[in-house]
């Protein structure tokens, strides 16, 4: 008889790729798209302005460029793609917390408390029963409505990664921020150094030249730059603006 894996037969509303070694939210489309909105401008970027910023600034510019794209797109998978701290739930509710018999049919029994008090390393904790997975939710574990799981040290669900972020992949997350920010801000300080270049060429090779007729030349000798140089900045911002909120781990 083949062996039934656990999450062949989960409840809850994510997905498992790799024969259940990976998995995502619901909503892992979102994923897809971070990872397009992150590639496209830095192919953009490393077909056009980099050959020209590699000639003029040296070879270490593509080599830390390449780093930083790959190093974005790995923390980015390893977030969406990992295991946030889901807590197994159980089948049916704890039975020393019903005061019937468990040979009861268990649409007879009475629902749990909602809470009881644990006591830990001294410390009294109030553990809130979540009805969905049947359980005592430990210290600061969520349920998330649109995983359908309790997660552990839940920070939010996270629109971006299409999962959620909890006590497993929290590092992962703020990492992933601060590497793809720390991109985009690159990208953008090197096309705005390759159009400059260009500017101050126009102005050697004609000192009659203005800087505005300078800069229109330099724009129609590159006219990616700016594409490659703008693009990663929206997504950037939105994920600034929704997940650099102050963290509750």
């Amino acid at each position: 008889m083949r062996r039934v894996r656990r999450y062949q037969i989960s409840s809850t509303n994510n997905f498992y790729p790799c024969r259940g070694y990976c998995i995502v939210g619901p909503d892992w489309r979102a994923l897809l798209l971070t990872v397009f909105l992150i590639s496209i401008p830095s192919i953009f970027f490393l077909a056009f302005p980099l050959p020209f910023l590699t000639e003029e600034l040296g070879p270490a510019v593509p080599v830390l460029v390449c780093l930083f794209i790959v190093a974005a797109l790995g923390t980015l998978l390893r977030t969406g793609l990992s295991d946030p701290g889901i807590v197994p739930r159980a089948s049916r509710p704890p039975p020393h917390d019903v005061d019937d018999d468990d040979d009861l049919p268990l649409a007879s029994r009475p629902r749990p408390h909602r809470t009881k008090e644990v006591t830990i390393d001294g410390v009294v904790f109030k553990l809130k029963y979540c009805e969905t997975c049947n359980i005592y939710r430990p210290p600061r574990c969520s349920h998330c409505g649109l995983c359908n799981n309790c997660v552990e040290r839940f920070d939010h669900h996270c629109p971006w990664v299409g999962n959620c972020v909890g006590r497993r992949n929290y590092k992962w997350f703020c990492l992933f921020l601060y590497v793809v920010t720390i991109l985009a801000i690159g990208i953008l300080a090197l096309c705005i150094t390759e159009i400059w270049i260009r500017v101050e060429d126009e102005k050697k090779d004609d000192e009659d030249k203005t800087t505005p007729q300078a800069l229109g030349a330099a724009v129609s000798d590159a006219p990616v730059t700016y594409p490659a140089c703008f693009a990663m900045r929206p997504s950037t911002s939105l994920l600034s603006f929704f997940d650099t909120s102050p963290s509750v781990i």
